[in-house]
């Protein structure tokens, strides 16, 4: 509602309230004027009527006597005996008397035997209106009689019928002239603070355009100045705000670490997109609390206790899985301003990646460890044996060289491997890719594993799918296939069927290896590719290998901007597949 609508309407509800009470009080007023005056001159008439009575002597001439004065006062006249009979009343004729109640019990007769004077308004049932009687005793005779006197109240209720009407008219033409009056008073009044709350409104939305008019030198005009001068300071404040603010976001959203800021009671209430890509959340998540969006315990603990506790910057790693398990290290400290805390800042940086290299290192040392182990006290111990004396026992001599010259055999193969494998990561951006023809790679290994396939009975099957040529480097595709096809060789049963496949798909070309052998356990699957790592260690000694064959194979095809990967079951075989950009 407008201001002035709101003044008008006050200055309406309190003229209204003014007007009505003085109304009311008027009314009563007049009705009690007019009572006093009634009651004054009825007194009058009782008194005057009371010594036409007394010298009256004869009861039964009482009626005409009654009849007589009511003629010259206009007003009616009773008079009853003691005992309450009526004697005479100017309204009634003889046989009447006769009929009419007793009036012994009759407020004004009992006020007026009492004491000495009695008055009552009530309505009269006899004459059907409202009536104003007075009574006084009168001695006849030495008898008491009471002499009462009636005035019908009609005349008041006409007058102030009247009266009401002539008081409406007059106070309805003043509310309503008060009213217009008020309401343009109000409307002049209120008009430049309308259009300073038009232009405050423009100044809420950014829009400056409008000025502010300072003609008035008033209250009114003061807050005209005040306005301008809050819309200029503001404008400027603006400015400076959205500068900052554009610097900031700017920090903001190129930070790599996730960002989350809380207020007070633990709300989110900002978090960059770094921290939506970490935790797989959407934009849905300002006000809910960090339970809600990362489910887990321990970063809220953080949060509640640098906002309960005066801890200080708290440093913490945390495991989450979304759905895969992540390292996230975070730094978490509060807003403060002066002593009291508005909520906290927490970073997320990604470890993952370290604590990955951090096992990584740690796995290789100890599969390096362990794979150098073995042979290495092997040798040693048949050279100590031989030193013993066995040296001299040529039967025993000739089996401890084999076993010195076997094992020296698995750790020049270890460490041409590892080399092998030092090289081709160093060597990323050194391949020297051209067009090769893939039967020419698969038919040399074959040829090369030609001894070992006879003595499996294996039988080897190629489809090529219209694939002749790949674009990658020679010496490194056929150290793939040699890994893959020595291992599908290997593990498979005898008489099996090992399966050679290329086909295209869209931009890369898919290279797969199958063979109906032991297969591979689910959970050693996505780990098959490490160093060293072996998914039955028993059977892998038995048929030898330095555990790096597939991590080589990995390397190459990473270098060549493919993929590899594997599928296996148990007792039915394993495929090994590779992929080649086209």
């Amino acid at each position: 509602m407008k201001i002035h609508l709101k003044v008008i309407l006050v200055f309406s509800i309190a003229f209204f309230v003014v007007l009505l009470g003085l109304f009311i009080r008027l009314d009563k007023s007049i009705h009690f004027i007019l009572i006093n005056n009634i009651e004054n001159n009825l007194k009058q008439q009782l008194y005057l009527s009371k010594s036409f009575f007394q010298k009256e002597s004869d009861p039964k001439s009482f009626n005409q006597l009654c009849d007589l004065i009511s003629k010259n006062l206009l007003t009616r006249i009773t008079i009853v005996d003691p005992e309450g009979v009526v004697l005479g009343d100017s309204e009634k004729d003889d046989n009447e008397l006769l009929a009419m109640e007793n009036h012994i019990d009759r407020d004004e007769v009992q006020n007026a035997l009492k004491e000495g004077f009695g008055k009552r308004l009530r309505y009269s049932t006899t004459l059907n209106e409202e009536m104003l009687y007075m009574a006084v005793p009168v001695e006849i005779n030495g008898r008491t009689y009471i002499v009462r006197v009636a005035k019908p109240l009609y005349e008041i209720g006409l007058f102030t019928k009247k009266t009401k009407e002539v008081m409406t008219g007059s106070f309805v033409f003043a509310f309503i002239f008060a009213v217009c009056i008020g309401f343009l008073s109000a409307y002049f009044i209120s008009k430049p603070i309308s259009k300073m709350s038009l232009i405050s409104r423009n100044i809420a939305r950014g829009d400056y355009s409008d000025h502010i008019p300072l003609t008035q030198k008033d209250e009114i005009g003061e807050l005209a100045r005040s306005l301008r001068f809050m819309s200029d300071q503001i404008r400027q404040k603006i400015a400076e705000a959205i500068t900052e603010r554009s610097k900031l976001e700017a920090v903001f959203l190129s930070m790599f670490d996730g960002i989350m800021i809380t207020d007070d009671s633990g709300k989110v209430l900002l978090v960059n997109d770094a921290f939506r890509h970490y935790f797989k959340v959407g934009t849905d998540i300002i006000g809910k609390s960090s339970i809600e969006i990362i489910r887990n315990v321990q970063i809220t603990d953080i949060v509640n206790n640098v906002l309960k506790k005066d801890t200080g910057m708290v440093v913490a790693e945390v495991e989450i899985f979304l759905p895969e398990q992540r390292n996230i290290l975070i730094h978490a400290t509060a807003v403060k301003r002066g002593d009291n805390k508005e909520g906290t800042v927490l970073i997320f940086h990604d470890i993952t990646d370290i604590r990955k290299l951090e096992q990584v290192r740690k796995d290789f040392v100890a599969n390096v460890s362990h794979e150098l182990r073995t042979p290495v006290s092997k040798i040693r111990a048949a050279a100590e044996t031989l030193q013993d004396g066995a040296i001299n026992d040529k039967k025993a001599c000739t089996e401890f060289v084999d076993i010195i010259y076997s094992d020296s055999i698995h750790l020049s193969n270890l460490i041409n491997d590892l080399l092998e494998l030092s090289k081709i990561e160093s060597a990323v951006q050194n391949i020297q890719k051209e067009q090769v023809e893939i039967i020419d790679v698969i038919s040399n290994v074959v040829e090369f594993f030609d001894k070992k396939i006879k003595e499996k009975k294996a039988d080897i099957k190629i489809e090529l799918n219209d694939v002749k040529t790949v674009f990658a480097e020679k010496r490194y595709l056929l150290l793939v296939m040699t890994n893959l096809i020595d291992n599908a060789v290997k593990y498979s049963f005898e008489k099996g069927i090992i399966r050679i496949t290329a086909e295209r798909k869209q931009k890369y070309i898919s290279v797969s290896v199958s063979d109906k052998g032991i297969g591979i356990a689910e959970e050693h699957l996505n780990r098959l590719f490490e160093r060293f790592y072996r998914a039955d260690r028993s059977r892998s000694k038995e048929i030898g290998g330095t555990g790096l064959g597939l991590a080589i194979v990995k390397h190459i095809v990473k270098a060549h901007g493919g993929e590899v990967s594997v599928s296996s079951q148990l007792g039915k075989g394993s495929t090994f597949s590779f992929t080649l950009p086209v």
